[in-house]
C-alpha cells in the first residue's frame, strides 16, 4: 500500500516552509504537484509548472481549480513512492473533497495533516505580505480554517515544532511500530495527541497519567 501525508492549511500557514525543511528527511518522499500558475520567487522545486495548453487531465490522479489556475498530482508520480516510504504533498482546504473522493482506492492511504498555525485573517494578511493575489478574503479564511481543524491530525506552533511533528508522524507511518517518546513529545508540543499534558511525564514509549487534586 502507498501511504501519502497531505499538508492542509490556509495560505500563509507554512506548508512551503515545512516541505522545504523536511525534503531530505529519511523515509519521506516529497511529491511535486503540477500547476498552471506562474512560480513565486520563494519557491524551489515545490511545483511542476505546466503550460495550460499542455495540461492533460488523464495524466492526473486529481485536478482542482484555485483562483482560475489548475493544480493536480500526476498519478505516475503518486505511485512512484517506494514501498516502506511515505509521500508528502499539500492540498488546498476548500478542495479537500476532491481528495476524499480519491480515498476509496484500496492501494493508497491518505493521512491529512492540518496546519493550524494562523489564528486570524489579520495574521494571514501579514504572513502573505498583503499579496492581493493570495488573499481570498476573510470568509474564505474562516471556512478554510474550520476544514483544517477537522483533518486527521491537527498541528500548531512554530515552524520548527510543526516540522518535527510531521517528521515523527512519517517515521511512525513507515515503521507502524510503538509510539515512542520522541514522537509523543513532538505531537504534544504541536498541540496534538494529548491536551494539558506535561512533558516530564513522557517515558521511552508511554505517557504517565497522574491523579488530580480531586
Amino acid at each position: 500500500m502507498y501511504t501519502i501525508m497531505v499538508l492542509v492549511g490556509v495560505r500563509g500557514s507554512g506548508k512551503t516552509t515545512v516541505i522545504g525543511n523536511i525534503r531530505n528527511s529519511r523515509g519521506i518522499v516529497v511529491l511535486q504537484p503540477s500547476t498552471t500558475r506562474c512560480p513565486r520567487s520563494d519557491e524551489i522545486n515545490e511545483y511542476d509548472f505546466v503550460d495550460r495548453s499542455l495540461w492533460n487531465e488523464s495524466d492526473f490522479a486529481w485536478t482542482i481549480n484555485v483562483s482560475n489556475e489548475l493544480y493536480g498530482m500526476k498519478l505516475s508520480h503518486l505511485l512512484s513512492v517506494p514501498k516502506g516510504d511515505v509521500g508528502l504533498t499539500v492540498f488546498h482546504p476548500e478542495k479537500l473533497q476532491t481528495l476524499e473522493e480519491f480515498r476509496h482506492r484500496e492501494d493508497i492511504e491518505f493521512i491529512t495533516i492540518g496546519l493550524d498555525t494562523v489564528e486570524s485573517f489579520e495574521e494571514q494578511v501579514r504572513r502573505i505580505n498583503d499579496d492581493a493575489q493570495r488573499n481570498e478574503g476573510e470568509q474564505a479564511f474562516i471556512d478554510q480554517h474550520k476544514i483544517v481543524k477537522n483533518c486527521d491530525v491537527v498541528l500548531s506552533g512554530s515552524s520548527d515544532v510543526v516540522q518535527e511533528a510531521v517528521k515523527q508522524i512519517a517515521i511512525l507511518l513507515c515503521s507502524r511500530g510503538v509510539l515512542h517518546g520522541e514522537a509523543i513529545k513532538a505531537l504534544i508540543s504541536a498541540s496534538s495527541l494529548l491536551k494539558s499534558a506535561t512533558l516530564e511525564n513522557i517515558q521511552p514509549a508511554s505517557y504517565d497519567l497522574r491523579l488530580g487534586d480531586t
